[in-house]
């Protein structure tokens, strides 16, 4: 699963899929979404909610958040993960 979530976000990268269209889980797209500062566009629905969609995210899926948005790496969003 963590493979396909990256290969998901490679394929936004290279302009192959449009972030706004992604196939995918409620928390596949609100984990690229937060990964590519672009919640609004893969979930609506979280637009500036960033909190309440990072709840929603399983402990790996927060990793990949992580290691490619390091506004994430910050104390806060350590505090906020679910424990698994």
């Amino acid at each position: 699963m963590k493979e396909k979530i990256i290969e998901k976000i490679g394929q936004v990268v290279r302009g192959e899929i449009d972030v706004e269209e992604l196939p995918g889980s409620t928390t596949e797209r609100i984990t690229i979404g937060l990964a590519l500062n672009a919640l609004g566009k893969t979930n609506p629905s979280f637009e500036g909610d960033e909190e309440g969609a990072w709840w929603r995210l399983e402990p790996y899926q927060c990793d990949i958040v992580r290691a490619f948005n390091p506004a994430y790496r910050a104390r806060k969003w350590a505090k906020l993960a679910r424990l698994a």
